[in-house]
């Protein structure tokens, strides 16, 4: 009898190592330097999710992976950090080893999204240092009202496992919830072929499928792939691009 689940799914292809990547730090103001509590810090897709206690320190463990017979994928993840009157801070494409990760975290007071991309895996031999970019208005935010926004970026059906969003049946859809969008496109960077060395890949135009005055629903049958970056790429009603949050690893109808 094969080792299959009653999907098929080979169920030693995807290994969960014993030790859990530990992200750990001390949570500081940018400005005073002063150790922040009750930061609300999230792994998504996952739903993992801890707070800064009263000295400013969280730690958060997120499974790590291994592919049967072969060397780590370079599994990622993103930390999101949140708190009234900070910008939102994500650190993007933090590596999944297991062990203790030790990271320096600074929230800046005010509004909008600051993004803080690792750019470690793009290292060829010498160090890089990671990339910044501030995002402004922060989700949810009004400014003219008829600003393009992407609230979600989902697949379906999917499970999270190992550090991975893994698609378990053919047929699994791509899903953006936005307002004032356009187009919408999906974008990724295929596992083991080197982020930034080469364009990403892409699949669209979405389709519109459900439209209200709240928001509309985009979705894309997905092909097969293996992504150590994966996120939702838009043009709003003003002409501007608009991009999701990254869900980083993501395999969908795997052969074994």
């Amino acid at each position: 009898m094969n080792n299959r689940d009653v999907e098929g799914e080979d169920l030693d292809y995807w290994r969960t190592t014993v030790d859990p990547t530990r992200f750990h730090a001390y949570i500081q103001n940018l400005d005073s330097g002063e150790l922040i509590s009750g930061v609300r810090v999230t792994a998504p897709p996952s739903g993992i999710v801890a707070t800064s206690d009263a000295n400013g320190l969280f730690t958060l463990e997120v499974p790590a992976s291994y592919r049967k017979g072969k060397s780590p994928p370079t599994a990622t993840v993103t930390l999101v950090f949140s708190k009234p009157g900070y910008c939102r801070f994500e650190y993007r494409q933090l590596v999944l080893n297991p062990g203790v990760n030790s990271l320096d975290i600074f929230l800046e007071e005010g509004t909008g999204t600051v993004v803080r991309k690792n750019r470690s895996l793009s290292n060829r031999g010498g160090w890089v240092g990671d990339e910044f970019l501030m995002l402004g208005e922060s989700a949810g935010e009004e400014s003219d009202g008829a600003h393009g926004e992407i609230f979600l970026l989902d697949i379906e059906p999917s499970s999270y496992q190992g550090g991975w969003m893994k698609c378990t049946r053919r047929g699994a859809k791509a899903v953006v919830k936005g307002r004032n969008l356009k187009s919408v496109e999906i974008y990724w960077y295929s596992t083991g072929t080197g982020m930034g060395l080469y364009p990403p890949g892409k699949a669209g135009p979405m389709r519109k499928v459900k439209t209200s005055p709240q928001e509309d629903t985009w979705e894309l049958e997905l092909p097969d792939l293996m992504t150590t970056d994966f996120w939702a790429q838009a043009i709003d009603v003003n002409g501007k691009t608009i991009k999701s949050m990254d869900l980083g690893n993501v395999g969908c109808n795997i052969e074994h």
